[in-house]
């Protein structure tokens, strides 16, 4: 065993032609796409005819937005409305640091992979219901010779089968049995909700999980009746797995042959088969940010300029093609845009008891003695609020202060250099209004 602590996509000193198998394990880690082809093209040249890349726990591209709305929806706070929801759940896919990849990826990556013979997608195993088990899938892609392929008969629809019927189906020993349109028990509730979040009206209530279908099953369930009968099953998503639907091919177990699968119509196009990472180029989006940042404030006013800059991949899109406004991410705290704020501690009393009061009037909690004020969306209406809460705490400071210095460290720097000095705006004094009322 040898180990090599550097990126994957370094095969210096591997020899080629040397392996029967490659495995990748955790690919929802690597920076982008293009990273991933550079990783797959070197691991095939490595491999031996007829061997086998194996990539597992590959994360779905178009089901990405169904996890997170259903992973937030478990956790929403009581009272939530479906608008809250989705503008959380889209702003957590504009977030997303982790690579998720649609099957017909690698089928069009197929030409750009020495050697690939064949792909294969099959979904994991697992009783229990969790993300991997829901989401994700199995890649194999296989080189050289492609292996035996068993031809399928023509498909059974499952809307005309029940589970019991396809036990004794099996039971009868068919050469092969291709069972097709068959709803994913695992599947079908979590996408159904995400339709009915993004049909709810803006300030409803988020609405339940519809029930799961009688006739729906589990890729789980199709590998055990296989068993139980002396087949091996082979089950894979119908397309991306936004439909909701599996198929499934049953061959007998003695044999070492795979499903002669159809060619599935790719869903979606280039771009829709795969996500960019938040995480790919941190760099260049933030040289981006700072450089837009600059211009407008050569241009504009100081108080037109924005807080807060969110970097997009795509504009979301309606049915009509125009932009999707309500699925734009909100541009929440800064760590919700690609600038990263550098959190300084409080040094002082003073300090730690503004930093208070900035977070929360500000409403954030990552805020440091040297962040502008208006790059943290402070405005002259927060500023009041600011010094009034400040001078509760004894210190005190003016509205134009914060606006001339901007920093917790400036404004305790300039309250500490002169202490005991009072605020230039009086205090407001209480208005006797008796003269005002009239006499009943």
């Amino acid at each position: 065993v040898k180990l090599f602590h550097r990126p994957a996509d370094d095969f210096s000193g591997i020899p080629d032609v040397w392996f029967d198998t490659v495995i990748i394990n955790s690919a929802q880690n690597f920076p982008d796409a293009d990273y991933l082809l550079r990783v797959l093209q070197g691991a095939s040249r490595v491999l031996r005819p007829r061997g086998r890349i194996y990539l597992g726990d590959i994360q779905g591209n178009a089901l990405l937005a169904t996890h997170h709305a259903n992973a937030l929806r478990e956790h929403a706070p009581s009272g939530a409305t479906a608008g809250e929801l989705r503008g959380l759940a889209a702003r957590r896919l504009a977030q997303e640091t982790e690579l998720s990849l649609d099957p017909a990826w690698f089928e069009l990556q197929r030409s750009s992979i020495p050697g690939v013979s064949r792909i294969d997608t099959p979904l994991r195993r697992g009783i229990v219901l969790n993300e991997t088990t829901i989401y994700h899938y199995d890649v194999i892609l296989h080189t050289g010779v492609a292996p035996g392929c068993h031809p399928l008969p023509l498909p059974v629809d499952w809307r005309n089968l029940n589970f019991e019927q396809l036990e004794a189906m099996l039971m009868e020993g068919p050469a092969a049995l291709h069972v097709t349109n068959i709803p994913d028990a695992r599947l079908v509730g979590p996408l159904g909700f995400r339709r009915a979040l993004d049909a709810a009206d803006e300030n409803s209530s988020i609405p339940p999980v519809p029930l799961v279908p009688a006739n729906a099953v589990t890729a789980e369930n199709l590998f055990a009746v296989a068993a139980l009968t002396g087949y091996r099953a082979h089950v894979r998503w119908i397309g991306n797995g936004s439909s909701g639907l599996l198929e499934a091919a049953f061959l007998p177990a003695g044999e070492a042959t795979l499903p002669d699968w159809p060619s599935p119509p790719a869903q979606g196009d280039e771009t829709t088969f795969a996500n960019r990472p938040r995480s790919a180029r941190p760099d260049d989006h933030r040289k981006l940010v700072e450089e837009l940042r600059r211009s407008l404030a050569a241009e504009l006013p100081e108080y037109m300029v924005p807080s807060a800059i969110v970097v997009l991949n795509t504009f979301p899109l309606t049915p009509n093609g125009k932009v999707d406004r309500k699925a734009l991410p909100a541009p929440g705290d800064m760590a919700d845009t690609t600038e990263e704020l550098a959190i300084d501690a409080s040094k002082n009393e003073t300090e730690e008891k503004l930093l208070g009061i900035w977070k929360q009037v500000l409403g954030r909690e990552s805020i440091g003695t040297g962040d502008d004020i208006f790059s943290l969306g402070g405005d002259s209406i927060l500023i009041f609020q600011i010094t009034t809460r400040a001078a509760r705490a004894g210190i005190d400071i003016t509205p134009a202060q914060v606006f001339r210095l901007r920093t917790i460290a400036a404004l305790a720097a300039e309250a500490a250099a002169a202490p005991g000095a009072k605020p230039s705006s009086p205090a407001i004094q209480r208005v006797n209004r008796d003269a005002y009322r009239r006499n009943l």
